[in-house]
């Protein structure tokens, strides 16, 4: 909560390079000089690492990527100038539409949960001069870039054997440490009334506030979701487009965390 926005910072000095394989060499280049993908996102409770190859190549991206989760360089040079990029991406983002949007869907839950927070990061919430936020960016990258706090996931046509070799190797190459206890978030609402609503031109928004759930919540959650999505004769949307009430409906899960869920349900009228 110090510093807003240190984990998104992390994220992107991570890809600017290591001892072992400069930036010209790092995931980023070699995914794009093999023609695949390669992305990644921080969020309210996770940072995310996404890439995919060609299974020849696949080795050499995963073998990059250990590398830059275990040893970011993290030097001053670097942290100044991709400030600026975050900045600008800061300030791209709050002129967005789209993005002011679903920043406002939240709006109708408590100030003091994860999901009113701001997590992008400035020029004004990361001061790189001071030295006690350079040791938090030390102790946070210590604390969480380690095999308790991680998940790989690995998919391709390679065998399980060829997959589970590699994600040893993965798992050597990063320090070893146990899951670290997260704090339990407050209740994601403060009214008794677990739903809310918004509504705009032509738009609906629906929201629901989950509590308690069990841990089988999220395959569930998933399935309502497919299902509510289907464009099937029978289905929801169907009915809404017969009788002229809704042309298009998205019903995805924005947040789930420790047994809480945020439900968004968004019609086109």
């Amino acid at each position: 909560l110090a510093w807003p926005g240190l984990a998104h910072f992390l994220e992107h000095l991570l890809f600017l390079g290591t001892e072992r394989f400069p930036a010209g060499q790092g995931l980023m280049a070699y995914v794009q000089s093999h023609g695949g993908q390669v992305n990644a996102r921080t969020s309210e409770r996770t940072t995310d690492y996404f890439f995919e190859l060609s299974p020849l190549a696949f080795a050499g991206g995963l073998e990059r990527l250990s590398d830059m989760l275990a040893h970011p360089r993290m030097n001053l040079d670097d942290q100044q100038r991709e400030r600026e990029v975050l900045h600008a991406e800061f300030v791209a983002w709050s002129q967005d539409p789209a993005a002011q949007q679903q920043l406002a869907l939240f709006e109708g839950l408590s100030e003091r949960h994860p999901l009113r927070g701001f997590h992008a990061g400035n020029r004004d919430s990361l001061p790189l001069e001071q030295p006690e936020f350079q040791q938090a960016l030390q102790d946070f990258h210590q604390r969480y870039y380690q095999t308790g706090q991680m998940t790989l996931s690995l998919a391709g046509p390679q065998s399980l054997g060829e997959l589970r070799v590699m994600a040893e190797a993965f798992g050597n190459a990063i320090a070893q440490g146990e899951k670290v206890p997260q704090q339990l978030p407050v209740p994601l609402t403060t009214t008794l009334n677990p739903s809310y609503q918004q509504a705009g031109e032509r738009r609906l928004d629906l929201l629901f506030a989950l509590e308690a759930l069990p841990d089988s919540s999220r395959e569930a959650l998933e399935f309502l979701c497919h299902w509510l999505n289907a464009e099937k004769p029978g289905g929801l949307l169907a009915d809404l487009r017969e009788h002229e009430r809704a042309e298009k409906l998205k019903a995805e899960m924005l947040y789930q965390f420790a047994g809480q869920a945020l439900l968004h349900i968004q019609f086109t009228l």
